[in-house]
């Protein structure tokens, strides 16, 4: 039964990194060329499928249902940030919707508590580098991890930018020692803060328990 649910899980989470390129597409309005479809195609439901079997290890019932939604709104914002350098707002308030119906329906009134919450901590770490940089960074970042920390509660949303923040840094260290990009240059940086959601759904025994204590949603 163990390996029948994980396998029901990878699948969805295929199913939803699929529906994440058509979403993208959807948003963008424009057509892709074949040869980037094709990666996107190839890439992203491998990428969703794995992380929700993984993740199916960790978590169960409703903390799952909102691990599949936050991966799902991740794939989306990064998708359309590698390819139009946007973050649309519709997807950011579909994310609100989600984390609204399903904490509500899992823990009630306390729950959207726990999504605004969850909100507020992805949104103001990234506001405050903005503001800090003179728009150094984009909003639709902030909007994106205001609406994915609904989702995920206020611990895992930090887990998420630690790790999405400091992949961003080393591969735009990396890509300036190598020439490949300029100091002035703009890095999309929604795929990394894609990769911190995906890392923090895995980490409930990360040694951040340390600081944070139990990791939750």
């Amino acid at each position: 039964m163990n390996a029948l649910r994980l396998t029901a899980w990878a699948a969805a989470g295929a199913a939803e990194g699929l529906a994440a390129c058509f979403a993208a597409q959807f948003l963008s309005g424009r057509n892709r060329s074949a040869a980037r479809l094709h990666k996107v195609f190839i890439l992203c439901p491998l990428i969703c499928g794995g992380v929700m079997a993984a993740a199916a290890l960790l978590w169960e019932k409703m903390p799952l249902l909102l691990a599949f939604s936050a991966l799902g709104a991740a794939a989306v914002h990064a998708l359309t940030d590698l390819t139009d350098g946007y973050i649309y707002d519709s997807a950011v308030l579909v994310s609100f919707a989600a984390a609204a119906v399903l904490r509500w329906f899992w823990q009630g009134a306390g729950g959207l508590v726990s999504a605004f919450l969850g909100a507020a901590a992805g949104w103001l770490p990234l506001a405050l580098v903005i503001l800090l940089t003179r728009g150094g960074m984009g909003w639709g970042d902030a909007g994106m991890m205001a609406g994915v920390g609904a989702l995920l509660g206020w611990k895992l949303i930090l887990i998420s930018l630690y790790f999405g923040v400091t992949a961003g840094g080393v591969c735009a260290l990396i890509l300036l020692l190598s020439g490949r990009v300029r100091r002035r240059d703009a890095l999309p940086l929604a795929p990394f803060l894609a990769f911190g959601v995906c890392a923090a759904l895995l980490c409930r025994y990360f040694p951040v328990q340390r600081f944070l204590g139990e990791v939750y949603f």
